[in-house]
C-alpha cells in the first residue's frame, strides 16, 4: 500500500485537492475547507520528496485546478472574439501556464528554504502551508488585473458567517492563511497524533477561539449606529445582453425600459438611484440628450444617481466611469482604478475584443473621489474592484462610509461559479473594512450588505429589476483598516522566523 502510494500518490492526491476545492466553492461544502488540502499536503510533505516530487504533485494540483476553475474561459472569449477557436484555446492554455509558472516557482523556494534547514520536520510543515497562502497572495498581487487567476483558500470557507468575520482581522489574506495552516495541523493530527499529541488542543484551541471572535463580532458586538434617518436608495438593474447594442433597431426600446425603470424608481421616492456599470454604453457628453431627459425626470423629486458610463481620456482611450448627479448636474466622477488585463487593457500589447469595440482601450483612474450625499459619503466599486481588498480599504480610509459596487456580469452569465464569486469578494470587501456595500450588477447577482458581511438582500433577474434599500450609518472600524502595514511585517516575519530558528549551522572552520 505504502508503495502505491508512493507512485500513484503523486497524481491522486494533489487531484483529490483539487476537486475537492472547486466542489467546496461551487457547493458551499460544510468543514470542508479545513480538510481539503490534507491530500496535497500528504504528497508534499513526504521525508523523501525530492524536487521533481514537489513540482509534479503541485503541477497536478494547480494546472486541474485551473483547468476546472477557467472552464468557463473558451465559451466565453470565443462568443466574443468572433469565433477564433485557436485564440481562444490559447488564451485558456495561458492562463493555466501562467499560474503554474507563479504556484511552482514558489514551491522551489520552498524546496531551497527545507534543504537548508537543520530540523526539517519541525520547519517544512509550517512553511509549506505560508507557501500555498504565498501563492494566492502572489497571484493577487502580480496579476490584480486578472481576477480569475486569484482563486483564495478562503473561498472554501467564507460562506459560514463566523469564520468570514475573520476577514476583519486581516482581510482574506488572513483567512486564507489560517486555512492553509489549519489544513496542516489536521495532516499532523492524523499522520503522527502518536506522537505530537499537543497538536489536538493547539488545534482546538485556535478553532474554538476563532469561531467565538466571529460569534461575538458577528451577534454580540456593539452596533454603532449613529441614529441617522438612513438614506433611501433605489438600485435599477437593467439586464441587458452582453451582446446587446445600442443601434438603430433596439434604442428606442431599451430607452423605454430605462425611462420606465426609472420613473418606477421615482415613486418610491429615494434619495438615490443606483444603475449598474456602462448602463450607458458610449461616452460621456454634456449634451446628452439620454441623460438630460433622465435629469429632467428626477428633477421633482430632488433624487440624485450614480450610474456607470465612458469617459473620454484620449483619441483611442476612455475611462470606465461612475458619475455622481446631484441637482440637475455632474457633482462627481470616479474612475476605475483596477482595470481588467486583456479586456479593458492590453497586455504585452495583446488584448482581446471583450467590448466589441474597434480600437478600444482603457485608462486606469488615479485618485478617489467620493460622493457626498446627506450625510454619506459614497465611495463607487467598479466591476472586479470588488475582487482588490485595497481598493475598498482605500475609500475607508478616505472617509467612505457606504460602498457601492456596480458591475456588468452578462459576460459571465453562463457560469454560476462567476456569479456566485463576485457577490462573495463584495461581501469580504464589507467585512474587511466595516462599511456597508451594496451590489448592483447588470444580469449577475444584486443586493444589500451589512458592514459584518451579513446578506440584507441578494437577487438575480433575467429581466428589468428594481430594488429598494434603507441604509443607515453604521461604521465598523476594523483592526484590517487601521493596521494593515503591521499584518503584512507579521506575515512577512513569520517565515524569516522559522527559517532563522531552523537553518543548519556551518561548521566553524568554514
Amino acid at each position: 500500500m505504502t508503495a502505491f502510494f508512493n507512485r500513484s500518490g503523486i497524481f491522486l492526491f494533489p487531484a483529490i485537492s483539487s476537486i475537492a476545492f472547486y466542489l467546496t466553492i461551487l457547493y458551499e461544502i460544510p468543514v470542508a475547507g479545513f480538510l481539503f488540502l490534507i491530500p496535497l499536503i500528504y504528497t508534499l510533505s513526504e521525508n523523501s520528496a525530492s524536487l521533481r516530487r514537489l513540482l509534479t504533485a503541485n503541477t497536478v494540483y494547480t494546472g486541474l485546478l485551473y483547468l476546472i476553475i477557467l472552464g468557463w474561459a473558451p465559451g466565453v472569449m470565443e462568443a466574443y472574439t468572433g469565433g477564433n477557436t485557436a485564440l481562444t484555446y490559447l488564451c485558456y492554455a495561458a492562463f493555466v501556464l501562467i499560474a503554474l509558472v507563479i504556484s511552482n516557482l514558489l514551491i522551489w523556494l520552498y524546496y531551497l528554504a527545507i534543504k537548508g534547514a537543520r530540523r526539517t520536520g519541525s520547519f517544512s510543515l509550517p512553511l509549506l502551508a505560508f507557501t500555498l497562502f504565498l501563492q494566492e497572495a502572489a497571484m493577487s498581487t502580480l496579476l490584480p488585473g486578472m481576477p480569475w487567476l486569484t482563486l483564495h483558500l478562503a473561498y472554501s470557507v467564507i460562506h459560514q458567517d463566523y469564520v468570514l468575520q475573520w476577514a476583519s482581522i486581516g482581510g482574506v489574506y488572513f483567512i486564507s492563511f489560517c486555512i492553509a495552516n489549519f489544513n496542516v495541523l489536521l495532516f499532523i493530527i492524523f499522520r503522527y497524533a502518536h506522537k505530537r499529541l499537543v497538536t489536538v488542543p493547539l488545534y482546538l484551541v485556535f478553532l474554538v477561539a476563532g469561531l467565538l471572535f466571529g460569534y461575538y463580532r458577528l451577534e454580540k458586538g456593539n452596533d454603532p449606529g449613529t441614529g441617522d434617518h438612513g438614506l433611501k436608495i433605489a438600485v435599477i438593474t437593467e439586464n441587458v445582453p452582453a451582446t446587446t447594442r445600442w443601434d438603430a433597431a433596439s434604442v428606442n426600446s431599451l430607452v423605454d425600459t430605462y425611462f420606465s425603470l426609472c420613473r418606477q424608481a421615482l415613486a418610491t421616492q429615494p434619495d438615490l438611484v443606483v444603475w449598474t456599470e456602462s448602463a450607458v454604453p458610449w461616452t460621456y457628453s454634456g449634451e446628452d440628450d439620454f441623460l438630460d431627459s433622465l435629469i429632467r425626470i428626477s428633477r421633482p423629486y430632488k433624487v440624485s444617481h450614480i450610474i456607470g458610463m465612458n469617459t473620454a481620456a484620449g483619441p483611442e482611450s476612455v475611462y470606465n466611469s461612475a458619475y455622481f448627479i446631484r441637482d440637475g448636474q455632474v457633482a462627481g466622477r470616479q474612475d476605475k482604478i483596477y482595470l481588467l488585463s486583456f479586456a479593458e487593457k492590453p497586455l504585452f500589447s495583446f488584448s482581446l475584443p471583450f467590448l466589441q469595440t474597434e480600437g478600444f482601450s482603457a485608462e486606469n483612474g488615479e485618485d478617489i473621489h467620493l460622493f457626498s450625499l446627506q450625510d454619506h459619503r459614497i465611495g463607487a466599486l467598479i466591476c472586479n474592484e470588488s475582487n482588490v481588498s485595497g481598493a475598498a480599504l482605500d475609500m475607508a480610509d478616505a472617509g467612505a462610509d457606504l460602498l457601492i459596487n456596480i458591475s456588468n456580469d452578462s459576460w459571465f452569465s453562463n457560469s454560476g461559479l462567476l456569479m456566485n464569486m463576485h457577490f462573495k469578494n463584495a461581501r469580504l470587501r464589507a467585512v474587511e473594512s466595516g462599511r456597508p456595500v451594496i451590489v448592483n450588477s447588470n444580469q449577475g447577482y444584486c443586493g444589500y450588505i451589512s458592514g459584518k458581511g451579513q446578506v440584507q438582500d441578494r437577487h438575480r433577474h433575467t429581466s428589468a429589476h428594481l430594488a429598494t434599500y434603507s441604509v443607515h450609518k453604521k461604521i465598523y472600524n476594523t483592526f484590517y483598516l487601521d493596521n494593515k502595514k503591521l499584518l503584512i511585517l507579521l506575515l512577512t516575519l513569520h517565515p524569516v522566523t522559522l527559517y532563522l530558528l531552523t537553518r543548519k549551522k556551518r561548521p566553524i572552520h568554514e
